[in-house]
């Protein structure tokens, strides 16, 4: 993989070549170095991309996110449909804005979208703890099976709960705590 940078109108154009997987460390230090030169708005130009990988995913959210931190943008351009439907099963969508061609990704730099207006950053700090907790299914039957778990942090959105057993997405639970 090869990248390259260049700039039009103060935003920052990462042109990258090549597939963006395990090796594409370069994306995050070419993010960070231009984060570290006040220079937050970024695309970046998949024009000449050809595969992106579970690892390459992880990179570009690593990336996006250090750009979102400093309050910056990041938008993605030419994207392949392969890629773009890559990004749909993991659910970037509707985190990446991505727009069909260069030329139209500048231009939404001076706007706002609806993905610049999302709240991506935690609103409470969290707070790491330590304590043991079972959950089970719905309300609480003499039937119920009961999973152990770990809460291992907690905010004023939600806490993090550690478990080998998962249940379906939108699942209500019973949390019970073992202090």
């Amino acid at each position: 993989m090869d990248i390259r940078i260049r700039e039009s109108n103060s935003i920052s154009i990462i042109d990258i070549d090549g597939q963006v997987d395990i090796n594409s460390s370069e994306i995050i230090e070419a993010v960070g170095w231009l984060i570290k030169n006040k220079k937050t708005d970024i695309l970046l130009n998949f024009d000449r991309v050809n595969m992106v990988d579970y690892s390459g995913i992880s990179i570009l959210a690593i990336a996006y996110k250090n750009v979102v931190n400093h309050k910056g943008k990041m938008k993605f351009c030419n994207v392949p449909l392969h890629v773009e439907e890559l990004f749909k099963l993991v659910r970037l969508d509707s985190i990446f804005e991505i727009c069909k061609d260069e030329e139209s990704a500048l231009n939404t730099f001076h706007y706002e979208s609806p993905i610049d207006q999302a709240m991506l950053r935690r609103r409470f700090k969290r707070l790491d703890i330590q304590v043991d907790a079972d959950f089970c299914a719905d309300e609480v039957r003499s039937n119920s099976t009961w999973h152990r778990s770990k809460i291992l942090n907690i905010s004023g959105d939600g806490i993090f709960v550690h478990a080998k057993t998962t249940l379906p997405l939108g699942t209500k639970v019973v949390l019970r705590l073992n202090m």
